[in-house]
């Protein structure tokens, strides 16, 4: 579990060469102390974010059921400034605060962006790529706009409140009225293109699946 009290980043990484990142069943969320205002200029993070990889090399990087926090108004849930060849992106919670994204991303990289639920208090856009922003999901799918260009490769997304425990407390496990497009609306990715799949269990131990489903985010329900 990262759970970063009082830092800039959950988490941040820097190669020159080309890396392969896994990131699952983590709770991933700046301090209080830097929900501050910032803001993205010339490819350069100067708010706070969950996740953040400024990589130049051109490796893999998966993203899976994690509960990830934005951290401040004008950042976002997970940065890719690196050029990654891949970005498995599946069953996340995506927590997102003011203008903040869930996603963004300066490569147009072969991304996957599937199963992720989306919950913003405000008003930024789910998702941004190269700076086109994704503001509508329609049947799972990510859009620029209600019947716009849809994001390739995005499927079986939502945007609901989890109705996490407790989360000014900081608890993100899932209750009995968490909706059940996030409790049973994950995949357990066996037989994706790129088999990212790799644990069965949560971020307590707890096999997934269970209860007729496999959860979105750290917590299985």
């Amino acid at each position: 579990m990262v759970s970063s009290v009082d830092c800039v980043f959950g988490i941040y990484t820097t190669s020159t060469s080309p890396q392969y990142f896994s990131f699952f069943n983590n709770v991933i969320s700046p301090g209080d102390a830097y929900f501050t205002t910032g803001a993205f200029n010339s490819g350069t993070p100067a708010g706070v974010a969950g996740v953040v990889v400024n990589d130049t090399g051109a490796g893999n990087v998966y993203l899976c059921n994690d509960t990830v926090s934005s951290g401040n108004s004008s950042s976002a849930g997970m940065c890719f400034f690196s050029s990654a060849a891949i970005e498995e992106v599946h069953n996340n919670i995506f927590i997102m605060r003011g203008a903040s994204y869930g996603i963004w991303s300066a490569f147009d990289s072969t991304q996957n962006y599937k199963n992720n639920c989306f919950y913003k208090s405000g008003t930024g856009a789910y998702v941004n790529v190269q700076a086109t922003e994704y503001t509508v999901i329609e049947s799972g799918i990510l859009k620029v706009s209600a019947g716009g260009a849809a994001l390739a490769n995005s499927s079986g997304n939502i945007a609901e409140n989890p109705l996490f425990t407790s989360e000014s407390g900081r608890d993100y496990s899932l209750t009995s009225s968490t909706p059940a497009s996030v409790r049973s609306g994950g995949t357990n990715g066996i037989g994706d293109t790129h088999d990212w799949f790799s644990y069965n269990d949560d971020i307590t131990g707890t096999l997934r699946p269970s209860s007729g489903g496999w959860s979105m985010g750290a917590y299985q329900y």
